[in-house]
C-alpha cells in the first residue's frame, strides 16, 4: 500500500516535494500460528529523519502487539477507543517525566526496570487505578499495557518529538466489552 496522507506528516521534517512511503504486508501461515512481517518503507536517508523513522518503528512494535492481542483475548468484541493528544513545547525526557513520573502515574511505585510481563498498578489523577500487565516500558517514548481491571483493554502512552520543536504526547484505550459510558469518562 501507499499512504495517501503520509504518515507523519506534521511530525516529519520540512522538505520540497512530496515524499511517497509504503508498507508492504506478509501473512503467512506456519505451523502453530501465522507469521505477520510489515515493511514500511521510503524514509530519506538523514540525521534529520531519524527521530520520525524511530517513531515509526516504535507505532510498529505497539500495533503488532495490539493486533497479537485483540486476536488472542478479543477477536469478534467491537473495539471502543479513547484518546487524548497534546502539545507541549518541552523535551519528550520531561513531558515522560509529567506523565510517568512522580507527579504523574507512577507516583507512588516506580517504573525503574520495568519490562515485558510485570505486574503494575498506577493511580491516575482521577484517582483510577489502572492495574494489568507491561506490554511495553521504552521511557521516555512510551508505555503499553493491558488493564485486567479494565476487561484487558489496551492502555498506551506515547510521546513523539516533532519537527516544529514540540513534543506530542497521546494517552490511549483501546476497550473491548466496556459500556461506552465508561471509556467516555476515561477520556474525559
Amino acid at each position: 500500500t501507499a499512504e495517501v496522507r503520509p504518515l507523519g506528516a506534521k511530525l516529519q521534517p520540512q522538505v520540497a516535494g512530496a515524499i511517497e512511503r509504503t508498507v508492504d504486508y506478509w501473512i503467512e501461515p506456519r505451523p502453530g500460528g501465522t507469521s505477520f512481517r510489515i515493511v514500511h518503507s521510503g524514509f530519506p536517508c538523514g540525521e534529520q529523519w531519524n527521530g520520525m523513522y524511530q517513531a515509526v518503528g516504535r507505532g510498529w512494535q505497539f500495533q503488532a502487539r495490539s493486533i497479537r492481542h485483540y486476536l488472542e483475548r478479543h477477536r469478534g468484541t467491537p473495539r471502543l477507543t479513547a484518546l487524548v493528544r497534546h502539545k507541549y513545547p518541552l523535551t519528550p525526557a520531561e513531558v515522560w517525566d509529567l506523565l510517568m513520573g512522580p507527579a504523574g502515574l507512577a507516583s507512588d511505585t516506580s517504573m525503574a526496570g520495568a519490562s515485558e510481563g510485570d505486574s503494575f498498578s498506577l493511580c491516575a489523577a482521577t484517582g483510577h487505578t489502572l492495574s494489568g500487565t507491561m506490554q511495553i516500558c521504552d521511557p521516555p517514548w512510551q508505555f503499553a499495557a493491558t488493564l485486567s481491571n479494565m476487561n484487558d483493554s489496551v492502555f498506551r502512552i506515547t510521546v513523539v518529538a516533532t519537527a516544529a520543536a514540540l513534543t506530542v504526547a497521546v494517552v490511549w484505550l483501546a476497550a473491548y466489552g466496556l459500556p461506552e459510558e465508561t471509556v467516555k469518562s476515561f477520556q474525559a
